[in-house]
């Protein structure tokens, strides 16, 4: 496991008014920070959050309510996994076999 090391203090803003919920609000961040040596993998975090039910944002479905128009972008949490099962639920709405 990597180690924990101290960034230094300092001040700056954080954060959006004008985009995402998550993002907001604006705050001022100040003091110092730990942060890992090394990047974290997808195997570290995954083992890390193993069995506490918590749900990536990536996995969460996007709606309207937390991300404006989100209804008229493309889909981005999609896998290609996920195409066949989609398709196959299309099929009774466009018709198609």
């Amino acid at each position: 496991m990597s180690q924990m090391v101290t960034g230094p203090g300092g001040t700056f803003l954080m954060g959006s008014a004008n985009f995402y919920a998550e993002e907001r609000p604006v705050r001022e961040v100040v003091g110092t920070f730990l942060i890992d040596e090394s990047p974290v993998t997808n195997a570290r975090f995954r083992d890390s959050v193993a069995g506490t039910g918590y749900v990536m944002v990536a996995e969460r479905l996007v709606t309207a309510d937390d991300y404006p128009d989100a209804d008229a972008v493309p889909c981005q949490n999609s896998h290609s996994g996920s195409e066949p099962v989609f398709c196959v639920l299309l099929r009774p709405l466009s018709g198609t076999r």
